[in-house]
């Protein structure tokens, strides 16, 4: 069984959340969603070996919703931050793995958007890391982004750089850390969900569990937005 943490990236309406709620219902994974650390907090408060910095960014965590969503206990993250290296990875490793106990689970992981662009110090941080890089084709993503009628100037441009900017960092991540990084294609899991889903395990190191192919979508934090909604169901 692996030990790592598990990463969901890729862009919106790419299949993050739907594969989410599969792993979610294996009986070792636990993931959370929309907590943004690395993009909000890493390295934004200098070196957290001083303690104002840590609590400046520690109190900052813990005002961000999505964060308290997952009852984090600030006295035992701060007793535990202290009894080992002081660093970012650390102190978001706490909130998820706390998380994941109360959950009675034994691995821990997050969906993030855009978590590709991460890949470098997430590997450092944790060497048994995985990451796994939702892509679907660029024309249907789109479709779906864009709400009947709502259509915006700038947006197909906007939607197609992005796009063109992850695929490019999963080649290149694919290519840094061959064992560490999976990229999965949305029309492959809903085309064939029980072959992807081992496919999936056997690159997590976690044996099949036929509850994926049944997700029931509880204990992952806040509600879900519109757009989980909407793309959730296969």
């Amino acid at each position: 069984m692996g030990t790592g943490p598990i990463f969901i990236g890729g862009l919106s309406f790419s299949g993050k959340t739907p594969l989410r709620l599969m792993l979610a219902s294996h009986p070792n994974i636990a993931l959370t969603r929309r907590t943004k650390m690395w993009p909000r907090y890493y390295g934004r408060y200098g070196d957290l070996a001083r303690p104002a910095r840590f609590e400046r960014c520690l109190a900052d965590m813990l005002r961000d919703k999505h964060i308290r969503a997952l009852a984090p206990d600030p006295q035992r993250i701060r007793r535990e931050f202290w009894a080992g290296e002081p660093t970012y990875a650390r102190l978001f490793a706490l909130f998820h793995q706390h998380f994941a106990e109360r959950l009675g689970k034994a691995r821990w992981g997050d969906q993030l958007g855009f978590v590709e662009r991460y890949a470098e110090p997430i590997f450092a941080a944790f060497p048994e890391a995985r990451l796994i890089h939702m892509v679907r084709d660029p024309r249907e993503r789109y479709a779906e982004s864009v709400p009947p009628g709502r259509r915006r100037r700038g947006k197909l441009g906007w939607d197609t750089a992005r796009w063109l900017h992850s695929v490019g960092l999963a080649a290149r991540n694919r290519r840094r850390f061959p064992e560490r990084y999976l990229v999965v294609r949305y029309e492959a899991l809903v085309a064939q969900p029980e072959a992807t889903l081992r496919a999936v395990c056997a690159f997590l190191d976690e044996p099949f569990a036929p509850a994926m192919l049944a997700p029931e979508g509880a204990g992952e934090g806040p509600p879900p937005t519109r757009e989980e909604r909407a793309a959730a169901p296969i």
